[in-house]
């Protein structure tokens, strides 16, 4: 489970200064890098129209939106909704603010979206954990293929 002890830490802690000093500290460094703005990103053109939050992968030096069958290498989650052609921002690690998550659950690649379940078929690729109802912290994992 990606990590196994924000489900508490979230519940309790929720300003750097909460989490400092605290046992956790795997978890609460990464935390406190999401929660101070510590991230990375990268910024290609759109290969198409990417939405919020839109898991997304690279081809030919642009991003598109990713699914859990064929086009599964995520590499970041969207920050913003990108017209196609224009820049899109990337979240490759730390905070995307997005509405109606659930804290404390891991999100998983989905066909074309993040969801809360992991996909019966096709890859598993965890791309993060809800820290608030409204933001993700992103830890894009390594996809697992489904036999």
């Amino acid at each position: 489970m990606l990590f196994p002890k924000v489900r508490a830490i979230s519940q309790r802690y929720t300003t750097p200064e909460e989490l400092a000093g605290k046992e956790d500290t795997g978890v609460a460094a990464s935390l406190i890098l999401a929660h101070e703005g510590l991230t990375t990103s990268m910024s290609l053109e759109a290969g198409e129209n990417i939405t919020l939050g839109d898991p997304l992968y690279v081809s030919a030096n642009k991003f598109y939106v990713a699914d859990n069958i064929a086009n599964f290498r995520v590499v970041a989650i969207a920050t913003a909704t990108t017209a196609l052609g224009l820049i899109c921002e990337g979240r490759t690690f730390g905070s995307v603010v997005l509405s109606g998550l659930s804290v404390g659950t891991p999100y998983f690649l989905g066909n074309l979206v993040i969801q809360n379940t992991p996909p019966v078929a096709g890859y598993v690729v965890c791309v993060g954990q809800a820290i608030r109802s409204d933001l993700l912290l992103v830890n894009i994992e390594d996809s697992i293929l489904l036999s």
